[in-house]
């Protein structure tokens, strides 16, 4: 039993690894979007010249569980101090407005623009695939097993990836025995937001 049982794992892994490496977002896939988030960091700058700001990509595109076809989720942070609301009332208007000559920029690989004005906590997921090759690898199975099971995202009603990439981060750390992944508080006690 124990001899089938440790092939069944074997198997296991090498097609959740296959998977990964067939659907992964490519180093070349990655520099487009971040060529396409500094384009546009430009273009609002050039718009709002007196307001210093930054873009910063998050999500999968920065957690290493990007698919080949994933977007690239921005937050703009304003480094000047600004009134918020109408700043960003602004911004989303501009880039509405904009959306034709951006879309007419980027060409067919600019396929959406969706602009959210919302003022949440953005939990970022960044070291996990440096410490263990199976958080990405898992991450990325989970969120496609979501996705075809239509229970991804939180606009069909279901919960996003981070949602999941936390319950395995949890998992990895408390559920399997020995733990995959270490305690990250501990192991950066300088990088990790306490609440």
């Amino acid at each position: 039993m124990e001899q089938i049982e440790a092939k069944w794992r074997k198997e296991l892994n090498q097609q959740i690894e296959l998977f990964f490496d067939r659907n992964k977002q490519s180093q070349q896939e990655l520099d487009i979007k971040m060529e396409v988030m500094n384009r546009i960091e430009k273009i609002i700058g050039r718009a709002v010249p007196n307001v210093k700001l930054r873009l910063y990509p998050y999500g999968s595109t920065t957690n290493c569980c990007g698919a080949k076809d994933s977007d690239i989720d921005i937050y703009l942070k304003a480094t000047t101090e600004i009134q918020r609301k109408h700043f960003l009332n602004g911004i989303l208007g501009f880039l509405a407005l904009m959306k034709t000559q951006l879309t007419t920029e980027f060409g067919s690989d600019f396929k959406k623009l969706e602009l959210r004005n919302a003022a949440v906590p953005i939990i970022n997921i960044i070291f996990g695939d440096k410490i263990d090759s199976r958080f990405a690898q898992l991450g990325l199975l989970i969120k496609s097993w979501a996705e075809k099971n239509k229970i991804y995202g939180s606009d069909n009603g279901g919960m996003n990836g981070i949602s999941y990439l936390v319950m395995l981060v949890h998992y990895l750390q408390k559920g399997a025995s020995p733990p995959v992944l270490p305690n990250f508080q501990k192991l950066y006690p300088d990088e990790v937001v306490k609440f």
